[in-house]
């Protein structure tokens, strides 16, 4: 399942609208080539997605985040690596909700119907607090990619659909003021992505990078 694909799932429930990422559309950063396209989805909040290629095609990266600002639901973060073979998944929802009651049944139900894929051990990291409980981890051989993509098809489907059932917020600069205590936290704290960046751009550009193209709060 490509970023194309995901982004055709989302848009079956949401219209989204491109922005213009400036000299963030397209970069490179220890070695790979990124391409990066963010989006305003209408009723929803900010839609970004990240590929980055490098190692002669040997290593591919793809991201896509989820950051609703009009809705009470948690930011998703899908990123898919392949490397040396490997096919390794991160799903990862963070509670940037007000109420924090996201009904997460339904998505818990999707990763018990995939636990036939091996799970990967992460480090610890300081926002592991703010994950919610229907987070998942997956390392795979490359050539069962095949059930990766169902994993993840159904677990977006899941969450786009449950995104529908969340309240409304009146107040999206609300939403977006605790979204960013996440991306902003990233930018002070560093994580596994982030110090690249962070080494290569310097916090000042990479604050920039996140706000205004990345997550959208800045925006």
């Amino acid at each position: 399942m490509n970023i194309t694909e995901m982004l055709e799932i989302i848009r079956q429930h949401y219209s989204l609208k491109e922005v213009d990422a400036g000299e963030f559309g397209s970069f490179t950063v220890n070695h790979m080539d990124f391409d990066v396209h963010t989006y305003d989805a209408e009723g929803l909040g900010c839609v970004s997605t990240m590929y980055a290629e490098g190692m002669a095609g040997q290593m591919k990266m793809m991201t896509v985040i989820i950051n609703p600002f009009e809705a009470d639901a948690p930011l998703l973060s899908i990123d898919r690596i392949y490397a040396m073979g490997s096919d390794i998944l991160y799903l990862e929802p963070f509670d940037t909700t007000l109420s924090h009651q996201f009904d997460v049944t339904d998505l818990k139900k999707v990763i018990a119907d995939h636990k036939d894929i091996p799970d990967l051990e992460v480090k610890e990291n300081w926002y592991d607090p703010m994950r919610i409980d229907a987070t998942a981890f997956k390392k795979d051989q490359a050539e069962n990619a095949g059930k990766t993509d169902a994993f993840i098809k159904e677990y977006l489907e899941t969450f786009v659909k449950q995104l529908g059932t969340c309240a409304k917020i009146e107040d999206p600069s609300l939403k977006k003021a605790k979204a960013a205590e996440y991306s902003d936290g990233l930018i002070k704290n560093g994580g596994p992505s982030t110090d690249v960046f962070k080494k290569e751009f310097g916090d000042e550009k990479t604050g920039r990078y996140f706000r205004e193209v990345l997550f959208g709060t800045g925006r």
